[in-house]
């Protein structure tokens, strides 16, 4: 069966101070934040966005992404984000997307779980009529079709402790999920994340988290592989995990910092 081009949204982000991190890269938040927006543009157009779900008391949740990333652009240069509607999976909304540079070459690509939630009864609802205005897609060939689940890391763990403050809450009051990786690329620690970058990463929403909240970050990282995990009272509301690779391109050696 021959691939198709998909039926979605592209868009073009050139970057900003803002959206770079200390090495002058595309901050893992701000990618996350990209990926919203045009999921988020997508659906608007086709009569799915945030507001006309809002008339029905419903909204789009995410639930888990998985991203993989060839390589970082850069502050200045101009990134073209491409989404579109994979697969539905009983009441999961696949979104996929692929990340190409200025020269027009593929650069990462990402698959994401979407759900819609019925806001007075907190409970997932099965897409319904609304699958209907979504386009096929299922004969485009893409790198990723299903986002996997966070993988565990063996090894010794650190916990730190953090409290949500002003900058991290969004306008429903609760953290920011995109910040979760600010959080993560913090507890990996500065000196690390001068060397290394993010090459995959995974991401299990499962609980928001509220102003009041102190979150305990349980870290573990396993030469090239990471996992951090965020809790209150013992409850998870989110983690994070997948694997670094060298910002330079060099072999991967055993001069990678200690853990954190």
């Amino acid at each position: 069966m021959a691939s198709e081009r998909p039926q979605g949204i592209i868009q073009k982000y050139t970057l900003r101070v803002a959206d770079c991190d200390v090495t002058g890269c595309w901050k893992p938040s701000a990618m996350l934040t990209a990926l919203q927006e045009a999921s988020g543009a997508d659906c608007q157009s086709r009569g799915l966005g945030s507001s006309e779900l809002l008339r029905e008391n419903l909204c789009w949740i995410v639930t888990n992404s998985e991203i993989h990333m060839e390589t970082y652009p850069r502050l200045g240069q101009t990134v073209t984000v491409e989404s579109f509607h994979g697969d539905f999976r009983r009441w999961f909304c696949v979104r996929c997307c692929i990340f190409t540079d200025e020269n027009g070459q593929g650069i990462g690509y990402s698959a994401t779980n979407w759900v819609i939630l019925d806001i007075n009864r907190r409970q997932i609802v099965m897409p319904g009529r609304f699958a209907d205005l979504l386009p096929d897609n299922t004969r485009v060939e893409v790198p990723l079709r299903h986002p996997r689940m966070v993988e565990t890391v063996p090894g010794e763990e650190t916990v730190l402790t953090i409290r949500p403050q002003y900058s991290d809450l969004d306008l429903n009051g609760h953290v920011t999920n995109t910040r979760y990786a600010d959080w993560v690329c913090d507890a990996l620690g500065t000196e690390l994340m001068r060397t290394y970058c993010l090459e995959e990463i995974r991401v299990n929403y499962s609980a928001e988290i509220k102003a009041d909240q102190e979150i305990t970050l349980h870290v573990v990282r396993d030469g090239l592989r990471y996992h951090v995990a965020g809790y209150h009272n013992g409850r998870r509301h989110f983690e994070m995990g997948g694997t670094l690779r060298r910002r330079d391109g060099g072999p991967d050696k055993r001069g990678i910092p200690d853990k954190q």
